[in-house]
């Protein structure tokens, strides 16, 4: 059984090493190529360990190859998607090693929200109207169900990226972005 349970592991590492290859000679998504890959090392591992192994057990395979590979998954999204690590290789790159607050703000949070903005109006979730962004009956659709995924979980707010400290970023208006957000019942219903 821990022999299973080692071979998984070992396939693990195999895939960590073969997969950083692979992202570079093929020009793919990562996340794409993660998930295509790790069915094909784990599609692999198992006939290789049921050949090889006189007591092979399935899941203490899977459950340690896969384990690891979904850790491995969450810190790769982490590395790759995370504006606080962006923040700080910015300042690391920088040759004094420093960058005014304002900096940051314009290109991190200022340029992600544009993005988030622009991928909102492009899914259909909103559109805009006299300046503002209205929300589409798609988008609240998914905001009633994304409500209910929250209050199911328990999770009261969501904001780290906004702060009410106007010495940090003075030219952000975040007065009221914390609050937690009004009922359903009470948000001006538009045009259907």
């Amino acid at each position: 059984m821990i022999e299973s349970f080692i071979f998984g592991l070992g396939a693990f590492l195999v895939f960590v090493a073969v997969f950083a290859l692979v992202l570079r000679a093929v020009k793919v998504s990562p996340y794409f190529g993660f998930i295509a890959f790790s069915l094909i090392v784990h599609l692999i591992t198992v006939l290789l360990g049921a050949s090889i192994i006189q007591n092979w057990t399935y899941w203490y395979c899977a459950t340690a190859y896969w384990s690891a590979t979904l850790l491995y998954l969450f810190a790769m999204g982490a590395f790759t998607k995370s504006v606080t690590l962006m923040m700080l290789q910015s300042i690391y790159r920088t040759p004094n090693k420093m960058l005014a607050p304002q900096d940051l703000y314009q290109k991190y949070v200022l340029g992600k929200f544009e993005e988030r903005a622009q991928l909102l109006v492009n899914a259909g979730n909103v559109v805009q109207v006299e300046g503002k962004f209205k929300i589409s009956e798609r988008g609240q659709r998914l905001a009633s169900v994304w409500r209910r995924l929250q209050m199911l979980f328990g999770i009261q707010t969501s904001g780290l990226y906004f702060t009410n400290n106007p010495s940090l970023f003075p030219a952000a208006d975040t007065q009221g972005l914390l609050d937690d957000p009004k009922p359903e019942s009470e948000i001006e219903q538009g045009p259907k």
